[in-house]
């Protein structure tokens, strides 16, 4: 991405600050509960595996 351009974060977006590539540093209010751009965010199941159906 160029200097020029840019894309779009949420209105409520708090940048790390010193971090070239920042995420949020967030707020404790529900619409940033989960969002993904919060540096804190971890999802329940990083990796996809709940749920799925083993063939035995």
């Amino acid at each position: 991405m160029r200097k020029d351009q840019s894309y779009e974060r949420p209105e409520c977006f708090i940048p790390e600050k010193d971090n070239p590539y920042p995420l949020c540093t967030g707020r404790k209010v529900l619409m940033c509960e989960d969002c993904q751009l919060r540096v804190d965010w971890e999802p329940e199941d990083p990796y996809g595996v709940e749920g799925r159906k083993y063939i035995k």
